[in-house]
C-alpha cells in the first residue's frame, strides 16, 4: 500500500514550487549589483541579500516539490534537520551570487556558480529525505543523481550566464526564467533518482 502511495503525486503542488522559483528567481537575480553602479559595501550587501533570496527560494521550492512528489508521506521536517539544510541552500544561493557577481564573465565561472547551486539544492533534498526515511538507509540511484545534477548545473550555468551579459535589468527577465524553471525540475529529477520502498528494505539488509 504505503509503496503504491508513493507512486501518487500532486500536481498543485508542483506548480505552487513553480510560481515560488519564478517569484524568488526574478527578485534575486534584481537585487544582484549592475557592475560600477554602486559601492563596494553596498555591492556585497546586494550580493548576500541577493544570494539568501535564491538560497531561500530553493527551500521553499524544495518543501512544495516533496510535498507534492510524495503527497501522502508525513514530510514535516524536524528543526534539528530543516535548519542545517535550510542553511545549505541558503549558502549556496550567496556563493552562487557572489561568483556571479564578482567574478569573471567566463564560461567557467558561470558553469562554476551553477554547480554549486545544483550541488547545494541536491545536497539539500537528500539530507531531508535521509531525515524523513529513519531508520530505513535512504536508497538511491547515484547514476541517476549525477545526471540530475549535471543537468542543474547547466541549467543554472546557462541562466546566470546570461545574467552576466545582460545590459539592463529588465533583460534579466529571461536568464531569470530559464534559473526559475531549473530549480523545481532539478527538485523533481532528483526525487526520481529515489528508488522504489522495497528496496529500502533490501538495502538494509
Amino acid at each position: 500500500m504505503l509503496a503504491d502511495l508513493l507512486l501518487v503525486h500532486d500536481l498543485h503542488r508542483f506548480a505552487l514550487a513553480a510560481i515560488i522559483s519564478l517569484i524568488g528567481c526574478q527578485l534575486g537575480l534584481q537585487l544582484l549589483p549592475q557592475r560600477g553602479a554602486v559601492g563596494a559595501r553596498r555591492a556585497v550587501a546586494q550580493v548576500v541579500l541577493a544570494g539568501l533570496v535564491l538560497g531561500g527560494t530553493t527551500w521553499f521550492a524544495f518543501l512544495q516539490s516533496l510535498a507534492g512528489y510524495f503527497p501522502y508521506l508525513k514530510t514535516h521536517l524536524p528543526v534539528g534537520l530543516a535548519v542545517p539544510a535550510a542553511l545549505l541552500a541558503a549558502a549556496g544561493g550567496v556563493a552562487a551570487a557572489a561568483i556571479t557577481a564578482f567574478g569573471a564573465n567566463t564560461a567557467r565561472n558561470t558553469l562554476l556558480a551553477g554547480s554549486i547551486l545544483s550541488s547545494s539544492l541536491s545536497c539539500t533534498l537528500f539530507m531531508a529525505m535521509s531525515g524523513l526515511s529513519e531508520p530505513l538507509p535512504l536508497a538511491y540511484d547515484l547514476l541517476a543523481v549525477l545526471l540530475a545534477m549535471t543537468g542543474g548545473a547547466l541549467l543554472f550555468g546557462l541562466g546566470l550566464r546570461r545574467v552576466k551579459l545582460a545590459p539592463m535589468r529588465r533583460h534579466l527577465l529571461l536568464p531569470g526564467l530559464v534559473v526559475a524553471l531549473a530549480v523545481p525540475l532539478l527538485d523533481i529529477a532528483t526525487l526520481a533518482t529515489i528508488l522504489p520502498f522495497p528496496e529500502w528494505e533490501a538495502a538494509r539488509a
